[in-house]
């Protein structure tokens, strides 16, 4: 005889089938704890005081060339990219990520300064197209280099300085591109006085 519902033995409640999981050592085939029971256990033996041994174990072998070789393999897995695309729109990844990059501007307020004045000038001449698609990550980070020599050199006089477009990206009857071979180091001053020329 077939029945809908069982007993949880933990909580004691009667509940229906689809509420146990499936398990076909079981008499009926199914679990004889609910779903909640077998979650609160299992958060109880990974959060709990008796895994601090396992999870201290597990964090050494993280560790070790084997466990960073592993991890890495995982993370370029189809199963690591779906994981890790998950766990980076939790609140959790951008808590941590939000702290990991206050630490670093608190460590590197120049370097900060160079990377947000490249982000915020790239992101204006994205929005003129004049970035192109085929940059190399080697002319970015030279394009990068131009900011932070800037910042270098107002930090070094006192003059502010900044990153100036030789051929202007709004040029009248010619529009220079967001590219290093295009970029140069002056001061404000003279930036100012040189406009869209």
């Amino acid at each position: 005889m077939e029945t809908s519902s069982k007993t949880c033995f933990k909580c004691g409640m009667r509940k229906v089938l689809f509420e146990f999981y499936r398990h076909a050592g079981m008499a009926d085939g199914y679990l004889n704890k609910c779903k909640e029971c077998a979650k609160a256990d299992v958060r109880e033996r990974y959060y709990g005081p008796a895994n601090a041994t396992i999870k201290s174990y597990d964090a050494a072998r993280a560790k070790t060339e084997k466990g960073k070789e592993r991890r890495k393999n995982y993370a370029q897995s189809p199963n690591g990219k779906e994981v890790m695309a998950r766990y980076r729109r939790t609140p959790a990844c951008r808590k941590v990520v939000a702290k990991a990059v206050r630490a670093w501007q608190r460590r590197h307020p120049e370097a900060w300064r160079a990377a947000r004045a490249a982000a915020q000038s790239i992101r204006r001449a994205s929005q003129l197209s004049a970035t192109p698609d085929w940059l190399t990550p080697e002319q970015r980070r030279e394009m990068k280099a131009f900011y932070s020599e800037a910042a270098e050199r107002t930090r070094k006089t006192g003059v502010p300085h900044e990153v100036d477009h030789i051929v202007p990206l709004q040029g009248k009857g010619v529009r220079g591109l967001h590219v290093p071979w295009n970029l140069q180091v002056i001061t404000a001053k003279d930036n100012l006085k040189k406009g869209n020329k």
